[in-house]
């Protein structure tokens, strides 16, 4: 799987257009940081870092999730590697352990660009709440990660799931299911399950950690379950060779 993996992420790092997304989003970033740290005062730049960092599933997520998948559904790579020895269980896993690599990775540079930049212009901010909202950002890209994945384990495309992980990133999936159990909460006695979404579930950790051990008891499950699912799913895949 070790191996998989490696040659997944020299794979990624081979393209010219993946390198190309990521200097034009860092540069996006680092101009946002730049513009508010020499025009605005701590305030206005803590502001506008928490909104980049809790945007990070859109600048960012999608390029990784696309990077992860799209060249290897096209060229049929997951599948030769199957057919070489490497088992479907392992497959999952190392796609997992790719996409939160790169998470971690990039998503790490952008909260370093976020927190230093003021320190050139000598603005006294609370670097601690950037660094929440950018750690928030990679669990919500990896649910989103991990749900669109069994879309891929079931069709072995990869366009339905990459729609479904760019709902995902613009809050409309999201906003579409606190709609609708909202409206049967209060129009047909349904019990209230809005504070079981994972947005929920991780505002209200991030904003009081402590007295939230629950939230993150529910968040684990959104990273545990989907993985469990996509295993499942692609168990019971024919696949085409």
């Amino acid at each position: 799987m070790n191996q998989y993996i490696h040659a997944d992420m020299k794979r990624i790092h081979s393209y010219p257009l993946h390198w190309f997304w990521l200097i034009a989003v860092y540069a996006i970033i680092g101009g946002i940081a730049f513009y508010q740290g020499s025009h605005g005062t701590a305030e206005s730049y803590l502001d506008s870092a928490n909104m980049v960092a809790g945007s990070l599933s859109i600048l960012l997520g999608i390029i990784i999730f696309i990077s992860v998948f799209s060249a290897d559904m096209r060229t049929r790579t997951m599948q030769a590697a199957i057919g070489s020895g490497v088992s479907r269980r392992e497959v999952i896993y190392a796609k997992d352990t790719e996409g939160m690599i790169l998470i971690l990775v990039y998503y790490g540079i952008a909260g370093l660009i976020l927190t230093l930049v003021p320190v050139l212009f000598h603005l006294q901010i609370a670097s601690d709440i950037i660094w929440m909202s950018t750690l928030k950002s990679m669990l919500e890209t990896m649910v989103y990660f991990d749900i669109s994945m069994i879309l891929i384990c079931a069709t072995l495309r990869t366009n339905y799931a990459e729609i479904l992980f760019i709902l995902f990133a613009f809050q409309i999936v999201d906003g579409l299911l606190a709609l609708g159990l909202g409206y049967l909460a209060e129009n047909f006695s349904f019990p209230d399950l809005t504070g079981f979404l994972f947005s929920s579930l991780s505002a209200g950790f991030f904003k009081d950690p402590l007295a939230n051990m629950l939230s993150l008891a529910g968040m684990s499950l959104y990273l545990i379950v989907p993985i469990e699912i996509a295993q499942n799913v692609f168990q019971k895949k024919e696949l085409e060779f």
